[in-house]
């Protein structure tokens, strides 16, 4: 709530006007939309929204907002009553829309309920066919329960969103209870880009850069096997390509392994799009490693456990298949799995 009260401080102190009209007499393409909605205690909603000219809006009103994204966005589109608040650059929104552009069918995964009536939050992403048509992506949702897309676009985004245009800080307190965007699970360049740890050891390295290629030798070919083994992804920036100008590292090591690693701007560039990266500490990278194989400890174990649970279901309807002659052999019961039209704790299937 602090938030929104700096934001409409801030708008006060800007020029009230609309999005300025594009070609055709037509405003800019909402591509990012955040609103709030208070029903509970008193009727109260606010909005923000990032156009394709990079203008970010903020809107309020006392009467509420349309209960459908689609009418929110139509809503917001038309109204006069929206203030100026801030401006992303050309490039930013670019890179933003590359990432809107980039999700995938939504993978929307419930999370805790713990903000009761706290209001609903709402954070959609925008992408249009085209013919103009809306296609509505939903990036998270805050209220009585929780909902986050775990797309790694539709998180980039999220992120960008809520950071960016909102201003939100996710290191301040004023958070710490709210529900979030989910951190991008930082890695080690080599685990992110599925290369062997031992791939810097007696490495030979060759950079290519305008056309041309030269093996790095003495100190030089030392700092660099340093500073690549210390690099960590620490997220996804855009969907983008290199667009020229990029450096490429080239590794080989005595027994003939081989890594190359693309960078374009300082981001990492990969077949999906282009990441950040940060120098890690070698304490910094040995905590990576350590959460990394706790992680996987615990991924093995639920496999281990899935694959027990799947044994024991398949032993039972082998059991069940196959009863003894005048036997009413029911088997034993299994917690998790759907029978009859509903769900192991007694619920109605949906259908």
């Amino acid at each position: 709530m602090l938030k929104r009260i700096m934001l409409f401080l801030l708008a006060a102190c800007l020029p009230l006007a609309a999005p300025a009209l594009a070609e055709g007499g037509e405003r800019p393409q909402i591509i990012l939309m955040a609103c709030y909605q208070q029903v509970g205690w008193g009727v109260y909603a606010d909005a923000a929204f990032l156009d394709e000219e990079g203008g970010i809006w903020h809107y309020e009103n006392e009467m509420g907002l349309p209960r459908e994204d689609a009418e929110r966005l139509e809503l917001l589109g038309k109204t006069e009553d929206v203030e100026h608040v801030g401006q992303l650059d050309k490039r930013r929104v670019e890179e933003i829309r590359s990432l809107i552009a980039a999700i995938q069918p939504e993978e929307v995964k419930r999370g805790p309920g713990h903000i009761l009536d706290y209001g609903l939050d709402t954070y959609s992403a925008i992408r249009y066919g085209d013919g103009g048509e809306a296609e509505i992506i939903c990036l998270a949702k805050w209220g009585d329960w929780t909902y986050e897309n775990t797309d790694i676009n539709a998180r980039a985004v999220y992120l960008a969103l809520f950071t960016e245009v909102l201003g939100n800080d996710l290191d301040s307190d004023e958070y710490e209870f709210l529900y979030q965007p989910t951190p991008f699970e930082r890695m080690s360049l080599t685990d992110f880009c599925g290369v062997e740890k031992n791939i810097f050891e007696d490495a030979t390295v060759a950079v290519r850069e305008n056309g041309t290629e030269r093996t790095l030798e003495g100190t030089e070919a030392e700092e660099k096997l340093a500073w690549l083994q210390s690099l960590a992804v620490t997220g996804k920036r855009s969907a983008l390509k290199p667009e020229g100008g990029e450096t490429t590292y080239l590794l080989v090591t005595p027994e003939g392994a081989e890594a190359e690693f693309v960078f374009s701007d300082s981001l990492l560039a990969r077949p999906d799009g282009m990441y950040t990266v940060e120098a890690l500490s070698t304490e910094e990278l040995e905590k990576l490693e350590d959460l990394k194989n706790a992680q996987d400890a615990i991924d093995r174990t639920r496999h281990q456990k899935k694959n027990g649970m799947m044994k024991r279901w398949i032993a039972a309807q082998e059991t069940q298949a196959l009863p003894s002659k005048g036997t009413d052999l029911k088997g034993p019961p299994f917690h998790g799995i759907i029978r009859a039209g509903k769900t192991a704790s007694g619920h109605e299937k949906r259908r």
